[in-house]
Formats: structure tokens, C-alpha cells, sequence
């Protein structure tokens, strides 16, 4: 389990050699950030000592480079309209939040999400095929 590990590395030669390392069938699991959304990415450039200078929060292309190399077992957006909860002292609002985020992590505005929560296992079948 990786947990806002990746995006501090070469992503490229992680895949890889997480790839070469783990057994046939063995899993990555990892949650990281995303650094799609717009509001985020403006948070992130206002306050630049809050991270270390080699954070990249992932990308569509980064993801679709995880799904490339493996297969795709299950992948969760988390942390859309749950975050308003942290203005909040109420646990139904949260609640709301949550269930709310779930049914939007099922849309486009996944993408737009604060993390991603991916679960993803190694073929060496298909990714001989992904790579041919």
C-alpha cells in the first residue's frame, strides 16, 4: 500500500519497477492525490511551502499509465463535496457529503476529486499485450 507516496517519484520508473518486483497477480494499492481540479490546483500555487518541491499531484496521463501497465481491479475518488465537511461540526452534513461524493465518483466529475484510492494488479499477459 503506497499512500501519498507516488506522487513524490518518478512515476514512470515506479510503474516499472513496482512491475518487475511484484508476483504475477500481486496487487498496488495506493491513494494519492489528483491535481485535476482547478480550485485545488489554485490552492496548491497560493501555498507552495505547505508541500515539498517535488510533489506532483497525478494527472489523467498518470493514471491512464497505471492502467496501462496493469489491470484496472478497482479505482475510488474520494473528496469532492466532502471536503465543505471541515467547515462543518455536523456528522449527518458529512454524511450527506459522503453519500453525495459517491454517487458523483461515478460521473465525469471524477476526475475532479481531491484523491484517488486504486487498487491495481499485475498480468503479465496483458501487459506484454499493452505493450506490443
Amino acid at each position: 500500500m503506497a499512500s501519498g507516496v507516488l506522487h513524490h517519484l518518478d512515476l514512470e520508473n515506479v510503474v516499472n519497477e513496482v512491475f518487475r518486483i511484484l508476483k504475477p497477480n500481486g496487487l498496488l494499492i495506493a491513494k494519492e492525490p489528483l491535481g485535476i481540479n482547478p480550485i485545488l490546483k489554485w490552492y496548491r500555487n497560493k501555498t507552495p511551502n505547505a508541500r515539498t518541491h517535488d510533489e506532483r499531484p497525478l494527472t489523467t496521463d498518470d493514471l491512464k499509465l497505471l492502467n496501462n501497465k496493469f489491470i484496472n481491479k478497482e479505482i475510488k475518488f474520494l473528496g469532492l463535496t466532502s471536503l465543505l465537511s471541515v467547515f462543518f461540526r455536523s456528522k449527518t452534513f458529512r454524511q450527506f457529503l459522503l453519500n453525495l461524493d459517491c454517487k458523483l465518483s461515478n460521473t465525469s466529475l471524477k476526475y475532479y476529486f481531491w484523491y484517488v484510492l486504486g487498487i491495481w494488479e499485475k498480468d503479465e499477459n496483458i501487459s506484454k499485450n499493452k505493450t506490443k
